[in-house]
């Protein structure tokens, strides 16, 4: 299924808008896609090799934004990982159903 970004926001074929996030912001306990990750070679380097891939469906175990300096604690392949704050609000993510499939938020 083809997807065109604009302004922000996922478009699918079908014109049905969803909204992209961040893992930042992503709600404990939600499944999340990985859409894709900083630019930055090192940091993307650090990323994959934990397992952080575009494409791949993480479980958010723990995600407090109420304390800016905790950490985003994901679900990797049965391990947890924790991700720093300012990390994390680069990561770009969309939601995952039971199954892996994308949800859309309205």
């Amino acid at each position: 299924m083809r997807r065109e970004f604009l302004r922000g926001r996922h478009w699918e074929a079908g014109g049905a808008p969803f909204r992209a996030s961040t893992l930042a912001a992503a709600a404990p306990m939600s499944r999340v896609r990985i859409v894709s990750l900083p630019l930055d070679r090192r940091v993307s380097a650090r990323l994959l090799s934990l397992g952080i891939t575009p494409g791949r469906v993480l479980v958010v175990v723990d995600n407090r934004p109420e304390y800016p300096w905790s950490p985003v604690i994901v679900e990797v392949g049965g391990v947890e990982v924790a991700i720093g704050r300012g990390l994390a609000a680069r990561i770009n993510v969309e939601v995952a159903g039971e199954n892996g499939a994308v949800g859309r938020h309205d």
